[in-house]
């Protein structure tokens, strides 16, 4: 027996609006490994070969007849955290005040400022923190769960590109500019901001999600997101002159991250690190410890992080020199008289240390799955009573190994921030 509506109830629409241009593979990918809240019916809706104005209108029409209570639109160059349906529709659960919720999307340039927008006329609005989720006027639909019903009092057109005065006129959205600067900017509008015009003018209130920051990419492959530089990802002022050394060193470390590890070091005495790299980190612990630092790292060269060290630091050779991972280090950190060096293997470092305990001791070596596990094995049993043992990337999607280690023998660890997890003893 065929479904009738009033069988589907569905929790999810995701709509995809194509355009006709470059998908990026991440794209594909990640939309595979989208992470849905539990128990829950949500379906698929890609739209070909129309418009967007009217992919998007289309895809609310089926949201509106499957009885889907919200809709999501990810456009097809836009590449989301895996979880942010999970997040967004949780928030919208939460706040019945709010019908839409966006994820952070720039714009596509070297500046990458978020399209997101407070007022009119007034820029890009940049003043929130990652992880923080605030009110907007107006943000990109490129990523973004809406709440259904509030289409059905929503009179058309919902979304609408406009080009001239006279189009916005038409659409009744034209408003009496009130100085030259907003004289200046009449007469474009996309369809987006359209949208969020049209709903706020109507009542309706909109989120952004500082914790979904998504890459968007270009025809040609590259991809822009927030710069680790902007305010958003600054940590509390007292914080910046702790890792502003730290940030100068190439890493993978967000500055969020190096502002942790700053903290904890300010109150550890004996530290130890498995995995220096070129020392981004090392310089976040060791210059803000009145204690000692020791990192631990094997610095053997591999041509494939080789040529991504090249690549992430604009140098010309993509074949680093023998030795080079070692030799940078010491440069950004040989001047520290707090700091013991010692190039080697985490297991032997390990048994080494007979009867010596950490009250900091933060993992971020080999990430597959024995090696992690090996290395939590080793360190464990030397943390001091009290310390805190914690590593790096503990993300699903990209270090999955990593994630599976730390759970298996640390349950009650917790994500600390971003990627860093922490375990204490009970607690």
């Amino acid at each position: 027996m065929p479904f009738a509506p009033d069988d589907y109830n569905m929790k999810v629409l995701l709509g995809l609006p194509f355009a006709g241009r470059y998908v990026p593979p991440m794209w594909a990918v990640t939309l595979s490994a989208l992470c849905w809240p539990m128990n829950i019916k949500h379906a698929l809706y890609p739209v070909q070969g129309k418009p967007r104005e009217q992919a998007r209108e289309e895809i609310i029409e089926k949201a509106i007849e499957l009885k889907s209570k919200y809709v999501m639109m990810l456009d097809d160059d836009v590449v989301p955290p895996a979880d942010a349906p999970m997040l967004m529709v949780r928030e919208l659960e939460m706040h019945d005040e709010f019908d839409v919720i966006g994820g952070i999307v720039t714009a596509k340039g070297v500046n990458a400022d978020p399209m997101l927008f407070k007022g009119s006329s007034g820029g890009p609005y940049w003043k929130w923190k990652v992880g923080e989720i605030f009110e907007v006027d107006e943000i990109a639909t490129a990523c973004i769960v809406i709440r259904t019903s509030l289409f059905q009092t929503l009179p058309k057109p919902w979304f609408r590109d406009l080009n001239t005065l006279e189009e916005e006129k038409e659409a009744g959205v034209y408003a009496e500019p009130k100085d030259v600067n907003e004289i200046l900017h009449k007469g474009e509008m996309t369809d987006d901001i359209f949208f969020c015009k049209k709903a706020k003018a109507a009542g309706h209130r909109i989120l952004a999600h500082g914790g979904i920051l998504c890459r968007h990419y270009d025809q040609f492959g590259n991809a822009f997101t927030l710069t680790e530089d902007s305010y958003p990802f600054w940590p509390p002022v007292p914080h910046i002159m702790d890792i502003r050394d730290a940030m100068k060193i190439d890493g993978w470390m967000s500055p969020l991250e190096l502002a942790w590890l700053a903290q904890w070091a300010k109150v550890s005495s004996n530290i130890v690190e498995i995995g220096s790299f070129q020392g981004r980190s090392t310089k976040a612990l060791v210059q803000n410890t009145k204690g000692t630092v020791t990192a631990i790292d094997s610095w053997n060269e591999d041509p494939t992080l080789s040529r991504e060290i090249a690549v992430a630091g604009n140098r010309i050779n993509t074949v680093m020199p023998p030795n080079y991972l070692y030799e940078e280090f010491m440069r950004n950190l040989g001047e520290h008289t707090n700091l013991t060096v010692m190039r080697g293997k985490s297991l032997d470092a390990a048994a080494s240390m007979n009867g010596d305990k950490f009250d900091m001791i933060f993992i971020d070596a080999s990430h597959d799955y024995a090696a992690v596990k090996a290395d939590i094995e080793a360190w464990k049993p030397k943390l001091a009573p009290g310390g805190v043992l914690c590593g790096h990337d503990f993300d699903p999607v990209k270090w999955p190994d990593v994630v599976r280690a730390v759970n298996e023998l640390l349950p009650e660890a917790k994500l600390a921030v971003d990627s860093i997890w922490m375990w204490q003893e009970g607690k």
